[in-house]
């Protein structure tokens, strides 16, 4: 009996992030009043930010359009934090080099968003966010009121319960009202906070949207942490695979080359290796090779590949990555490369949004053929 209670949590907590993705997904705009603040070890590292946020009707092709505008002090001190999402392209002011910096979503605009503290940007204008969530096991907590809403309460660990969330949900209307992203076991290492006050649903259009900012003062550089650029030849890559054979570089030339470095324990990951089978078995009849490469993972792979039904080959690529790292900076899993037949980098994504990260695979591997 306590584990078909257990099971039944689950299953309400996965239901309860389905039910926000969908809501996130049928808003047609929000304005919002927000605080982004670190508490115990992180008081220092997350100072307080206040502001506003919106987010409009209009959805790019990998969410939601959106504009994070805050500051952190007062008045000679006051350092401004504007933060905006066009759906695909995340722009983000450096106040020091009086520089706009840009990336696509899917590149390296999901941690240029974290440089600047645009998490909560993120997980609202992304329904996606909620659905990879539902990966690290999450449980209901309660309700509780907040900001005058009643809310269900989520909690959920990563990372071997080295990392946590405690999510606030409206129970009315789905939206999130306050995030709490804790470090160390139990939060030992400090909280970073995200609370929404005055969170108005209605129907914003992006000409409304107060962003002219970023379309005409800095000038706009691309943010790609010193990474090769699309183009460009891939690195060279060997890896012995099995009874003296070798998969390599050089011997995939001639074929569209999709690599996959991914771990058992990124929930992410889960996601991804379940549309990249997909596209394996689409493109199983055409030069396209999909290749998952486990990279720090010590765990025996083979229990999660049956389970997950995946058929296309999956190595240790530790060393793979290594090699690659030096290109491209790979600071998260999934990270997923289309390479030409060439051996030329077609596109590159360092996140996971669900179908709309699928299509841009697609529209990488049909270029190339």
């Amino acid at each position: 009996m306590p584990g078909t209670l257990l099971a039944t949590e689950n299953e309400e907590a996965l239901a309860l992030l389905e039910q926000t993705a969908l809501a996130m997904e049928s808003l047609e705009g929000i304005t919002f009043s927000f605080k982004d603040y670190g508490t115990g070890n992180r008081a220092e590292k997350y100072l307080l930010i206040e502001g506003t946020g919106y987010l409009t009707a209009a959805r790019g092709e990998l969410g939601a359009i959106g504009l994070l505008e805050g500051t952190t002090g007062s008045g000679a001190d006051a350092i401004a934090h504007r933060i905006f999402l066009d759906g695909e392209t995340v722009f983000a002011q450096d106040n020091d080099k009086e520089t706009v910096w840009t990336s696509p979503l899917y590149r390296f605009g999901a941690l240029l968003m974290y440089f600047n503290r645009g998490e909560i940007l993120a997980m609202l204008s992304s329904p996606e966010t909620f659905r990879n969530l539902q990966e690290y096991g999450p449980k209901i907590e309660g309700s509780k009121e907040y900001d005058g809403t009643v809310c269900n309460i989520i909690t959920l660990s990563f990372q071997g319960g080295r990392e946590g969330y405690r999510a606030f949900i409206g129970k009315e209307d789905s939206i999130i009202r306050r995030m709490e992203h804790s470090f160390g076991e139990n939060g030992a290492d400090g909280t970073q906070i995200f609370e929404l006050s005055n969170v108005h649903p209605k129907k914003i259009e992006r000409a409304k949207l107060p962003a002219r900012f970023f379309e005409e003062t800095y000038p706009k550089k691309d943010f790609s942490m010193g990474s090769m650029a699309i183009g460009d030849t891939f690195p060279d890559w060997s890896l012995e695979i099995e009874d003296g054979k070798q998969i390599s570089s050089e011997s995939l030339r001639g074929k569209v080359v999709l690599l996959d470095f991914w771990a058992t324990w990124c929930a992410p990951c889960r996601a991804a290796m379940q549309g990249l089978q997909t596209i394996h078995e689409e493109y199983a009849d055409q030069e396209v090779r999909v290749i998952g490469l486990q990279v720090h993972d010590k765990k025996d792979p083979a229990p999660f590949l049956a389970e997950l039904g995946i058929t296309y080959p999956t190595y240790k690529g530790d060393q793979v990555v290594e090699i690659v790292g030096k290109a491209i900076k790979v600071q998260n899993l999934p990270a997923l490369f289309v390479v030409s037949p060439e051996g030329k980098l077609v596109d590159y994504f360092l996140s996971y949004s669900g179908k709309s990260t699928d299509r841009k695979i697609r529209q990488a591997i049909e270029q190339s053929l």
